[in-house]
C-alpha cells in the first residue's frame, strides 16, 4: 500500500517588513535556534546513482532539516518534510532507521507525481510503524527509484531525528499558547520537527497571511537552514 503523503506550498510573497501578526508585534526574528552544535553526517540534498532517470537540478531533492542534519522532536509519531524536484522516476520510497540498526524499522512506497513540490509524511499514518523511542537517534531517507529492478539506481536525501521528553516547564509554556505562540516556543527550543509542523499547519489554514509568509521565508533562509532556494519555488495547494 502506498503511504499517504501531502504536498503543499502557496505562492511566496516577499515581505520586507510586517507590522503585526495575529494582533501582536512581530519579533525581529522567527528562525529556528538549534539546541546544540552536535550534528550527524547525512546527505541532506540529493545524492546517489541516477540511472537513466531525469530530475530538475535546481533545487535538488532536499530533506527539510537543519544543516547539522540532526534535530529534535517531542512527538512519538513526527512528520517529515522534503522538497521533491520535477522528475520522471517511476517510484519513491520512505525509510526509517534506528541508529546502529542496519535494516530499516519502517519502509513504505511513496506517491511520486513527478512534478516539484514539498511533501510531508506523518508517521502516525503509517501502518505498523512503532513510535520513536525517547533518547534515540533515527535516520530517515526519501528515495527516488529509477529502476525497481536495480536497487542502486536511486536518488536520495536523508536527515536525522531525536525524540526528547518535554519537561514540566516546557509543557506549561505550551498550555494556553496560541498556534503562532506554539510555533515560536518550538522554534526557540530547537524542536525543528515540531516547529516546522506547527508553521506548516498555520500556513495551510491561512495561505494568504503575509506574516506567516514572513516567518516561513525567515525560517528557511536562516543560517541554520540555508534553504532559501525552496522558499521561492511556486506551487499550488494539492492534497493526495
Amino acid at each position: 500500500m502506498v503511504a499517504t503523503v501531502r504536498r503543499w506550498l502557496t505562492p511566496i510573497v516577499t515581505v520586507a517588513a510586517i507590522a503585526s501578526v495575529w494582533g501582536q508585534t512581530l519579533p525581529a526574528w522567527s528562525q529556528y535556534i538549534p539546541r546544540s552544535d552536535i550534528g550527524r553526517a547525512a546527505n541532506r540534498q540529493g545524492a546517489g546513482t541516477r540511472g537513466d532517470c531525469w530530475h530538475a537540478q535546481d533545487p535538488t531533492l532536499t530533506a527539510l532539516t537543519p544543516v547539522s542534519n540532526l534535530s529534535w522532536t517531542t512527538s512519538a509519531y513526527p512528520t517529515f518534510y522534503w522538497f521533491r524536484p520535477a522528475n520522471n522516476y517511476p517510484q519513491a520510497e520512505f525509510l526509517l532507521f534506528e541508529d546502529g540498526v542496519e535494516a530499516p524499522i519502517y519502509q513504505a512506497p511513496i506517491q511520486n507525481p513527478g512534478d516539484s513540490g514539498i511533501q510531508e509524511f506523518n508517521l502516525s499514518n503509517a501502518a505498523n510503524a512503532a513510535p520513536l523511542k525517547v533518547g534515540t537517534d533515527y535516520r530517515w531517507v526519501l528515495k527516488l527509484i529509477c529502476d525497481p529492478a536495480e536497487p542502486s539506481a536511486v536518488y536520495f536525501a536523508e536527515g536525522w531525528i531525536h525524540r526528547l521528553t518535554p519537561d514540566a516547564e516546557f509543557v506549561s509554556r505550551l498550555q494556553g499558547a496560541t498556534p503562532i505562540e506554539r510555533y515560536q516556543i518550538y522554534a526557540e527550543s530547537g524542536l525543528w520537527y515540531d516547529a516546522l509542523k506547527a508553521l506548516v499547519t498555520l500556513r495551510q489554514a491561512h495561505p494568504h497571511d503575509p506574516s506567516l509568509e514572513y516567518r516561513w521565508q525567515s525560517l528557511l533562509e536562516s543560517q541554520d537552514l540555508k534553504l532559501g532556494g525552496i522558499v521561492q519555488k511556486p506551487v499550488t495547494e494539492d492534497f493526495f
